[in-house]
């Protein structure tokens, strides 16, 4: 038979049906074991593709005390599970050895108390907090539900970021609350401290204003004030000390107003519900000028109607000045298109022009060659005509042969013909230097001055000749 002190040893052992991956907590009743399900048929192996989940896992066997915790906690989260502020309850069942469990969504990134452990939160971050918070409250309350033990460790951070109140094992009906099943003191408000009820809306809304004064303070009010040596103390500073002031210059006042209010020694002092307290909170946010969160409960505004509409009215000015901006810039773009336009359509045409200048220019290649003036002589691949002068048989004495071309080696002197006026005897006159064509030679004569003619000329005398 196994003992009381054995069954309250750590659990390392899934219930049927879940693979056990590590152990991730556990409270003074119950471990939290990190589960893979298993798919239904066993031979198909692990359901490598499914989500983990944590598996709240009695330590004490199934009595009737353990048993109807249990189901009473499955119950009122299978009743909350559809708010997205509230972890949600995936299964519940018992062990082989007769342990109640639960199968609740996993949270990957710890709790409130584990951020807490390492920073403070801005007043911006501690509203917002407080309002999803109030928003699983309100809807737990109207179900008929009170928490009583709401704490940082209670309140994880789901894998999309935000807070899941969690952990309702001490649960109870709103008009169950006489019943003291237990407190954490850090948290509890002084008449549940006191013994006056076991819990209530009122002492729910002073565990959420503590855990919000946590979150900017970094400790539990009283603690934070006055450093209590043990719970004992700490449970006389909070039925007996003022509440400690926040030494937060950046906590608006209307933030540490509403916590004052709602950490009041005295419930009636309190907000009156939970929706009372997040519109508090969300009118602090429009003060602040931050964004508003949206209170998520079920049949009520998301928030106050003169918020709303003062919301849907900025929105409108922002979405106006948004299409103004917009249009600016497509007006701006528009211009700055056409200049870019009308400059490239500028250089286009200057670059046809230019094209079509270059092509009507003649090019070097395709300049007629100019004509050759042959000069006047022999050629060389011509034999060089003899000229005579037809024979008449009339004429006794024939006239020697003229050469048609004067001989461009030289002229002989017995060669030369003589002008009619002049004796053979008396020479030609040679003429000076200056009188010869430019070119020095006889060849230059038809080549660059074309004013004189071909043909037989007027030879200068031997002497004259230049060699």
């Amino acid at each position: 038979m196994t003992s009381y002190a054995q069954s309250r040893q750590p659990s390392q052992q899934p219930p049927h049906g879940y693979e056990l991956i590590r152990r991730i907590g556990g409270g003074a009743t119950a471990d939290v074991l990190l589960c893979r399900p298993m798919p239904p048929v066993p031979s198909a192996g692990p359901a490598s593709g499914s989500n983990p989940v944590a598996v709240k896992l009695s330590r004490r066997q199934s009595d009737r005390t353990t048993a109807e915790r249990f189901r009473a906690e499955a119950a009122f989260l299978a009743r909350l599970s559809l708010h997205p502020h509230i972890l949600t309850i995936l299964g519940s069942g018992v062990t082989d050895d007769g342990r109640p469990f639960l199968a609740l969504e996993y949270a990957p990134h710890g709790s409130l108390r584990d951020l807490m452990a390492v920073r403070t939160f801005s007043p911006a971050q501690t509203a917002d907090l407080g309002i999803r918070i109030s928003g699983a409250l309100l809807t737990a309350h109207r179900t008929g539900i009170t928490h009583r033990d709401i704490k940082p460790s209670n309140i994880l951070v789901g894998a999309d970021g935000l807070p899941r109140l969690a952990d309702f094992g001490i649960a109870a009906g709103v008009y169950d609350g006489a019943t003291a099943t237990g407190f954490s003191t850090p948290w509890a408000a002084p008449e549940v401290i006191a013994g006056l009820t076991g819990g209530s809306e009122a002492s729910d809304l002073y565990a959420l204003a503590a855990v919000l004064y946590a979150a900017l303070a970094g400790a539990s009010p009283y603690e934070y004030g006055y450093a209590p040596h043990d719970e004992a103390e700490l449970e006389r500073c909070v039925l007996e000390h003022p509440l400690p002031e926040l030494k937060r210059p950046d906590v608006p006042p209307s933030l540490a107003r509403a916590l004052e209010l709602t950490l009041s020694k005295d419930p009636e002092r309190r907000p009156f519900s939970a929706l009372e307290f997040a519109r508090q909170l969300q009118r602090m946010q429009g003060a602040m000028g931050v964004p508003v969160t949206p209170l998520v409960a079920d049949g009520v505004p998301a928030m106050p109607a003169r918020m709303a509409s003062r919301a849907a009215a900025v929105g409108s000015a922002s979405r106006n000045r948004r299409n103004r901006a917009a249009h600016a810039a497509a007006r701006k773009r528009g211009s700055r298109g056409l200049i870019v336009g009308v400059i490239a359509a500028t250089v286009s045409l200057l670059m046809i022009i230019a094209t079509l200048a270059w092509l009507a220019m003649p090019r070097a290649d395709s300049v007629p060659a100019p004509d050759i003036v042959k000069a006047p002589g022999p050629q060389v691949d011509e034999p060089t005509p003899s000229a005579t002068l037809p024979s008449d048989s009339s004429s006794p004495d024939p006239a020697p042969a003229e050469p048609a071309w004067p001989d461009p080696a030289g002229i002989m002197p017995d060669a030369i013909p003589m002008l009619p006026d002049q004796e053979p005897s008396q020479p030609i006159p040679s003429p000076s230097p200056d009188d010869w064509p430019i070119g020095g030679d006889a060849l230059s004569i038809g080549l660059f001055h074309p004013s004189v003619p071909h043909g037989p000329c007027t030879a200068p005398s031997a002497e004259g000749v230049r060699s």
